[in-house]
């Protein structure tokens, strides 16, 4: 049989023969000189050794392998050149007897199809070990550091939908922010006609009315039902739940408002008393405080004078009396505000809101077990719970990721061939994540505020395009290592080509998602920024990190023999001998090329087939396509535009439907309700009954300016005074003139019982200068509609001529910042947003 040296020895005068025969002999004796180690596998691996010396000496085997780059035509089997077009991998040749693939001779054509020098060059270094140990601690660190923030990032996110860069209504968000603490955290019990248990029962009398009577108090008001005892009941039961809460407590030292130094020093002086076993003395009553302002709403807990005003409201008359519900402000805990968030941010002030909120469930709980007959249905709903559900729906979605990932992953085990190359897609998946999460931290710290979305989005992001990215990388390399390329001259070419489809790939990701940054609105941009983020991490993890690792541990993770399911690239592996008698070791031939003989075709991949197929049925593809994008375009149609937290919330938890079936009761008044701030000029201007009648007169003069507005833009809908509802003005009418129902005026009882006192602590600002109006809309609010009556509400409102700051505030006239105030019925009534 003719050797590859025989043949080109012929014509052993030329100068290329001569170079062929020293280069022969050169590697015949490093192959002899090395064998003894390496088929021992005794650890005397030179190559190995310089491998974990991490140096770029020029050796032996390198210039014979520079020797053997010159000969020309060696492969003439017609199989493709190295490097050459750097289109798809050439015919695979025969896998050696042991699984490792057999090496491959450079030929003529190298110089001209070569890798670009700075893909040869970044190779290079990154065999030596300054720069691969600088990448592999490099991201160590930053996804530790990741991880370590996730938590700190979760309470920092925005679960509410923030209004649109610029407009209007960030301004007014703003200035309510500057004038009014947090609102108060709403817990709301529905209370329900079972209808299977009590048929068209009713909780109260829905038809109630007041009726005037010839004794003493001269008019009687009578609102039971059919069901009212059972309602007053549960009302009872829920009020002794939050009546712990009210209790006079001591708060601990650092929270205590008001405290002086000395009181601080007497704390700490008890402290060490009781520190050193001897009993404190108990506190005095000036240190005990309630525990936490909590305001309890119920119809059977009013004055009959204040049902009347609150029957409406509590039991809608609409639904006949079957729906109704019982409400808690949730102010303070410890002089620290409720928010909506504090909860599930887990903050300390907020234990006893998560404490009531068990509470009321387990009171739920109980009676459906001892009163499954029940003919009255309770179900709870706050923000604390919505929040709760919402996290929860964002977990199941991040969980459902992992699952898709697990699936991902033996899909590449499939193509990859190689279980131990998962090792290298789940680093970069790891690694592409916490880099992510450490930028997006201080971005919503110091840059937008980030929804709580945006970390679900980034991680969806990471895990498709880390995973796509390592098939790309890792499936070319592999190929090439099949060719019997060398790890080194295989990596070059992988990254030359695939890294150049990763890098156009990764660009045009991310600036589609940057391009969503223009959009005025921080739900949006936020995880647009995230999944540009997470898009540019995986393709700068995707083609550092997985070189480092591949020339880290090359014949760990080149170790294909069984899937990659033995001992071999281990120090427990072995070497043996290969066919031929070229040296093979498990996983990894040796770097360097040698001569193939007459390999095998490659078999064409079965999307090679289907490319073609589809090229050839190029009618039947589009028809195929177009059948499958109508369901698509058909659901496309039921799309609505929403921008309160329904989209947000699971579609099957207690809590959604809870929420739902208040917003279809009470309408989005109560949960998504629209709010017209008005700045007062001082608070003396508040309190009298001059501003209070021409602000009322201004909301009426309102009504009648946003009908005409609907009415020209051809919508038919009418506002009316009822739908305010504040300080100045109820059911239309102005309270500065009283709250009659007939001929009664009421409103020395709703001062006489505090009723109005506790709605304006609740309206209005500390400092007595600012107050909310609740506008009500009788349409959806985010129909073209409701839309259009926002539009009109707001071109109606009075507007000053000259506002130099869009913001409010209470500047001297003098002041380069001043707003000039509006004024009706000659009365300065202020600034209105």
């Amino acid at each position: 049989m003719q050797t590859a040296e025989s043949r080109v020895g012929e014509g052993s005068d030329s100068p290329t023969a001569r170079a062929c025969k020293t280069g022969m002999q050169k590697l015949r004796g490093l192959f002899i000189k090395g064998s003894k180690g390496r088929l021992r596998g005794d650890g005397n691996d030179e190559e190995a050794m310089a491998g974990k010396r991490g140096t770029l000496e020029y050796n032996e085997e390198e210039e014979a392998m520079e020797e053997i780059s010159d000969l020309p035509e060696i492969n003439r089997s017609g199989s493709k050149p190295f490097g050459s077009g750097w289109g798809p991998a050439s015919p695979a040749t025969p896998r050696g007897l042991l699984g490792g693939a057999q090496p491959v001779a450079r030929d003529a054509s190298l110089e001209h199809h070569a890798p670009p020098e700075w893909v040869v060059t970044y190779v290079r270094l990154l065999r030596g070990r300054p720069l691969r140990w600088f990448f592999l601690l490099l991201w160590l660190s930053l996804t530790l550091s990741g991880a370590s923030i996730y938590f700190p990032l979760t309470r920092i996110l925005k679960i509410s939908v923030e209004p649109p860069y610029g407009s209007e209504s960030e301004a007014a968000k703003i200035t309510y922010a500057e004038n009014f603490p947090p609102e108060p955290v709403t817990l709301v019990a529905l209370l329900s006609t079972n209808q299977r248990n009590a048929p068209n029962q009713t909780l109260i009398n829905a038809d109630a009315e007041m009726q005037l009577e010839l004794l003493p108090p001269f008019f009687s008001y009578n609102p039971e039902g059919d069901l009212t005892a059972e309602t007053e009941s549960i009302s009872l039961d829920l009020k002794k739940r939050v009546q712990p809460y009210l209790e006079l407590v001591e708060w601990p030292a650092d929270v205590a408002s008001g405290q002086q130094a000395g009181e601080a020093s007497a704390e700490r002086g008890s402290t060490s008393v009781r520190a050193s076993g001897v009993p404190a003395p108990p506190p005095s009553p000036a240190q005990l405080k309630p525990k936490c302002e909590f305001n309890f709403y119920s119809f059977f807990d009013m004055p009959f004078e204040v049902q009347m005003v609150a029957h409406s409201f509590l039991f809608p008359s609409n639904f006949g009396g079957q729906e109704g519900m019982i409400a808690v402000h949730l102010v303070s805990c410890y002089g620290h505000a409720i928010y909506k968030e504090c909860v599930y941010k887990h903050e300390w002030f907020c234990e006893p809101v998560a404490e009531l909120l068990e509470s009321w469930a387990g009171y739920r709980e109980w009676r459906m077990e001892e009163f499954p007959e029940s003919p009255v249905d309770l179900t709870f709903v706050s923000y604390p719970v919505v929040y709760e559900d919402i996290i929860m729906g964002i977990e199941w979605g991040m969980a459902l990721s992992t699952v898709a990932t697990i699936l991902a992953f033996i899909v590449l085990a499939i193509m990859l061939r190689n279980i131990r190359q998962l090792g290298l897609v789940a680093c970069n998946i790891l690694t592409g994540i916490g880099t992510t999460l450490l930028i997006m931290y201080p971005v919503s710290y110091y840059v937008m505020d980030v929804n709580v979305c945006a970390p679900a989005m980034l991680v969806a992001v990471a895990l498709a395009m880390s995973i796509d990215y390592s098939l790309f990388l890792l499936t070319r390399f592999n190929e090439e290592r099949l060719d019997g390329r060398s790890i080194t001259q295989s990596l070059e070419i992988a990254l030359a080509t695939q890294g150049h489809t990763i890098v156009v790939s990764g660009a045009t990701l991310a600036l589609c998602f940057t391009s969503m940054l223009v959009l005025p609105t921080s739900t949006i941009t936020s995880m647009a920024a995230g999944a540009a983020t997470a898009v540019l991490q995986s393709v700068l993890v995707s083609l550092s990190l997985t070189p480092a690792l591949l020339l880290t541990m090359p014949r760990f993770f080149t170790a294909d023999r069984m899937l990659g399911l033995t001992l071999d690239g281990t120090p427990f592996g072995t070497y043996r001998r290969a066919s031929s008698g070229t040296v093979a070791q498990f996983g990894a031939t040796i770097d360097r090329p040698t001569i193939i003989e007459n390999p095998q075709p490659k078999k064409e991949s079965i999307w090679a087939h289907l490319g073609r197929c589809s090229q050839r049925g190029a009618p039947v593809m589009f028809l195929f396509l177009a059948l499958v994008m109508v369901p698509f375009a058909m659901a496309l149609t039921r799309f609505s535009y929403v921008e309160d937290l329904t989209p947000l919330m699971q579609t099957t938890h207690p809590a959604t439907k809870a929420f739902i079936s208040i917003s279809n009761i009470y309408g989005q008044d109560l949960t998504t309700p629209v709010q017209l701030l008005i700045m007062a000029p001082s608070q003396k201007a508040m309190a009298s009954r001059e501003w209070s009648l021409a602000t009322c007169h201004m909301l009426q003069d309102l009504a009648t300016k946003v009908t005409d507005r609907m009415h020209e833009e051809g919508h038919d809908y009418t506002m009316t005074t009822a739908d305010f509802n504040g300080l100045m003005i109820f059911r239309g009418g102005c309270l500065a003139d009283g709250l009659k129902f007939g001929v009664i005026d009421v409103m020395p009882a709703v001062h006489m019982y505090g009723m109005y006192d506790m709605v304006a602590d609740l309206l209005s600002n500390r400092n007595q200068t600012a107050t909310q109006v609740y506008v009500h809309c009788q349409v959806d609010l985010f129909s073209e509609v409701g839309e259009a009556w926002m539009r009109a509400v707001r071109a109606s409102l009075p507007r000053p001529e000259v506002i130099r700051q869009p913001l409010g505030g209470h500047q001297d006239a003098d002041s380069a910042n001043y707003v000039p105030y509006g004024r009706w019925d000659d009365v300065e009534i202020g600034a209105l947003w």
